[in-house]
C-alpha cells in the first residue's frame, strides 16, 4: 500500500495513504502508532501527547501549551475567536 508523510509547520506530521487498491485497516494504524513511538523514542521527543494545543500566535508562529492552560491564555486575550487552532 502506498504512503507517504510531510511535516507541517515544522511540528505535524502528516501521513498519507492510497486507499486505491488496498483500504487502511486497523493493522496498518496500529503500525503507524507504533512507527511513531519508533520515533518518540528515537528522537527523545513526544509525538503523541494528546493532553496540548497547537494554534497560531499574533506572531504566526506554532505555539503548544498545555491543554489545562489554555483557558487562560484565552482570557489574557491571546487566544480569541479568530486564532487558528490545530485539531490533530
Amino acid at each position: 500500500m502506498p504512503t507517504s508523510f510531510q511535516i507541517l509547520e515544522e511540528q505535524f506530521i502528516v501521513l498519507g495513504v492510497d486507499e486505491s487498491s488496498l483500504g487502511a485497516s486497523g493493522c496498518s494504524i496500529d503500525s503507524s502508532v507504533r512507527t511513531l513511538r519508533e520515533l518518540e523514542n528515537a528522537l527523545n521527543v513526544n509525538l503523541t501527547d494528546q493532553g496540548k494545543v497547537s494554534f497560531k500566535n499574533n506572531e504566526g508562529q506554532v505555539a503548544v501549551y498545555p491543554a489545562l492552560g489554555i483557558k487562560s491564555r484565552v482570557l489574557s486575550g491571546e487566544i480569541d475567536q479568530k486564532t487558528l487552532v490545530f485539531n490533530p
